[in-house]
């Protein structure tokens, strides 16, 4: 019994740094958190433990633009822990951030690495409900000049239907809106891309991105605002109201949706 109960003990418990987390709006906040997470790496009971520590450390670091100190606590999680997403996601958010200080080259080539990890964790490890992994994925189809903008659309879908039950992220909301603004296809052409998606949607053999390339097809009662029977521009309007609507239900602002919420009822007048 006292052994069991000296194990609880060793055992750390992330609740009040997550909550610390979700409270920061400030570098000097986040900074303090960074702290309290340098300062448990010693009380890691095991390298599952450590793991968590390094992409939490990882993950401020990306907020706070220290991009290769976040590259290399990730990179320590996926060594500690390779079956923890969370090592990849923040490696590629890290990376992706950085290889944008170099030339287009350089950039060309982190393409692949960063791709890699979103296999990784959406494949591979088989986390379909991974938000930021379909974020990242999404905007990297839509900026690469030989991915298809339709599969980066749906995978902005699935990052907006894949955002944790206690978070908003207007942001997410806002991306997909801005994809389907840019694309503006009639209703008549996405009704033909979706039936000819239907056959792919519906196939679950398939990894998690080949079958969520097709996730226009999916039945509409899966879309929260009215995406059938719409233009891409009527349906951006949809998508940006409902945003609106959810964050004015909500309490919990974050400074960045709060952000984000007043561009989006700046596109909302814009583009009505």
């Amino acid at each position: 019994m006292v052994k069991v109960l000296f194990l609880a003990l060793l055992a750390l418990n992330f609740t009040q740094i997550d909550r610390s987390f979700n409270d920061a709006g400030t570098p000097e906040s986040y900074r303090k958190c960074r702290t309290e997470l340098v300062q448990m790496l010693p009380q890691a009971a095991n390298d599952a433990e450590r793991a968590e520590v390094h992409w939490r450390i990882s993950r401020i670091c990306y907020l706070l633009e220290d991009f290769n100190e976040g590259i290399t606590h990730a990179l320590e999680t996926m060594r500690l822990d390779p079956s923890n997403e969370n090592g990849y996601m923040w490696h590629c958010a890290n990376a992706g951030r950085e290889c944008l200080l170099h030339n287009l080259a350089y950039q060309a080539k982190v393409v692949g690495t960063l791709e890699k990890d979103l296999v990784t964790v959406l494949d591979k490890l088989g986390k379909s409900a991974c938000s930021e992994a379909w974020q990242a994925l999404a905007e990297i189809y839509w900026t690469h000049p030989f991915k298809s903008n339709d599969a980066a659309i749906n995978f902005s879908r699935r990052a907006v239907l894949t955002i944790p039950k206690d978070e908003i992220r207007l942001m997410t909301y806002k991306f997909l809106a801005e994809l389907l603004h840019e694309r503006n296809w009639s209703e008549a052409k996405r009704a033909r891309q979706r039936e000819d998606h239907k056959k792919g949607y519906a196939d679950k053999t398939k990894g998690n991105i080949a079958r969520y390339a097709c996730y226009d097809a999916a039945p509409a009662e899966t879309w929260p605002w009215k995406a059938v029977g719409l233009s891409d521009r009527e349906e951006a309007l949809a998508v940006l109201r409902y945003a609106r609507d959810l964050y004015l239900k909500d309490t919990r602002h974050h400074p960045m949706d709060t952000e984000n919420y007043n561009l989006i009822l700046e596109k909302i007048e814009l583009w009505k």
